[in-house]
């Protein structure tokens, strides 16, 4: 069962695409319509739909949550670019497919982000490796400790 579905609502344009995950949890999210024309049309808009866990014994922990939006969002981009997923995803090519950066994190030029998230008040140091993570206001990255699959909120 796919937990997390991507929704294109306005999947033209040439700008790095936007994945939303809106909250309305008994769908009704038609707003996201309003948000897709103010950004422009330039601008590649998709949301993601509540996540699904009907069939499970239990909500899932934030960090499983975490990891199956980014793995629906690195399987979106790769499919949208014609790129099969790979059985082993360190053996995968090391380009970027995405990296959102929110204002107010830091992130070194010199680090390595490859399909991961840094909120506002996250840091990623110089020589620091993150894959497939999520950076949460006050967590660090550091160059020798890599963050693989994590939701990092505080030191790693």
């Amino acid at each position: 069962m796919d937990r997390t579905p991507v929704v294109p609502i306005q999947p033209a344009g040439s700008r790095r695409p936007f994945f939303y995950l809106h909250v309305h949890w008994q769908g009704g999210a038609f707003y996201c319509f309003n948000i897709a024309r103010a950004l422009g049309p330039d601008q590649p808009f998709y949301v993601f739909d509540p996540y699904r866990y009907d069939d499970l014994p239990a909500p899932p922990g934030i960090e499983t949550m975490a990891a199956d939006y980014i793995a629906a969002m690195r399987h979106y981009h790769r499919r949208s670019h014609g790129k099969p997923a790979a059985a082993d995803p360190l053996a995968e090519d090391w380009q970027p497919a995405f990296a959102i950066v929110e204002p107010g994190a830091s992130v070194d030029p010199g680090a390595h982000v490859h399909d991961s998230v840094v909120l506002k008040g996250g840091a990623v140091e110089k020589g620091a490796v993150i894959v497939r993570s999520i950076v949460c206001p006050g967590g660090v990255v550091k160059k020798d400790r890599p963050a693989v699959d994590q939701l990092v909120c505080g030191e790693n």
